[in-house]
């Protein structure tokens, strides 16, 4: 029997599209507010933070002087810490008169590995489909010791086995985001860095060199210049997403296949001209501004 309820307008959908993204931004922040005073609870008893904190950093701190001294950049990143991939995703390609999605993540950042989660697969089949060149922006944005292995770990990846560094970037995101979800710092090892190096299928001789990296701080360097780079940019919060120079309201972001749907309806339309100072995206910042590296 057909229904007598009318279908809903297109202005009905799309009212009901954004107040379901609304009450994903809100959601979020209750679940950050939530995470924040676990973090304060924690603290206490000495533990390390998964999201926003400074703690455990120790290790860091005492060799911190001593790995800039030593440290060096990837091979394949750019001067501003980046690193890209065109249609044929490889480790620093791109592709022709494609418009880039720059993409700016810190590896401590719960937002940026949900925003990994949802997306990833869009941006593989975009790049590869030779609509988009990535580039990929590390940051150092919450001071955290995860972040600082996962950097140094990425570096050796990328100097050593770049055919398979998305697929351990991805990795790395996915699994700080299960510790976060489950609010288990013991996720967040030097042990566990080896163990998604493993199920990445990376090499033993790979898997030494990320060793080796982590407990040397083997890529401060590229640390610091990616960060400043951020900085400079005038960017405030991670994630941040900008698409052929102009930054992204993620809001617009939420929803299953948004970022294709943007993108599309992008390259229907004259290119935007760039922000001077791009906005930060406060639904999805941390909840402390990003602190200097080693501060």
């Amino acid at each position: 029997m057909a229904s007598n309820d009318p279908r809903p307008t297109k202005a009905e959908r799309r009212e009901a599209a954004r107040a379901k993204a609304q009450a994903l931004r809100e959601e979020q922040a209750r679940k950050a507010h939530r995470a924040a005073l676990t973090r304060r609870a924690l603290i206490g008893v000495g533990a390390v933070v998964v999201v926003g904190g400074v703690a455990g950093t120790v290790w860091y701190s005492k060799s911190a002087e001593e790995a800039k001294k030593n440290s060096k950049l990837p091979s394949a990143v750019r001067d501003d810490g980046s690193w890209t991939y065109g249609s044929d995703l490889a480790v620093g390609s791109s592709t022709v008169d494609a418009p880039v999605l720059d993409v700016y993540f810190d590896y401590s950042c719960h937002f940026c590995a949900n925003f990994e989660m949802a997306h990833s697969e869009e941006m593989r089949t975009l790049t590869a489909d030779g609509r988009i060149t990535l580039a990929l922006h590390p940051v150092q944005a919450l001071d955290q010791d995860w972040t600082n292995m996962a950097y140094n770990a990425m570096g050796a990846v990328l100097d050593n086995e770049p055919d398979k560094a998305l697929d351990y970037h991805n990795a790395l995101l996915s699994h700080f985001g299960t510790a976060f979800s489950q609010q288990d710092a013991g996720l967040l090892t030097e042990d566990a860095i080896d163990d998604v190096a493993s199920q990445t299928g990376l090499s033993s001789d790979t898997r030494s060199a990320i060793k080796k990296a982590v407990k040397s701080s083997g890529y401060q360097k590229w640390i610091d210049t990616s960060t400043q780079a951020f900085r400079d940019g005038g960017f405030q919060g991670t994630p941040a997403i900008a698409y052929n120079g102009q930054q992204v309201d993620l809001g617009l972001l939420q929803a299953e296949n948004s970022l294709a749907d943007y993108i599309n309806s992008q390259q229907g339309a004259a290119p935007a001209a760039p922000a001077e100072t791009p906005a930060a995206p406060a639904e999805l910042a941390p909840e402390a501004p990003a602190a200097t590296p080693g501060s």
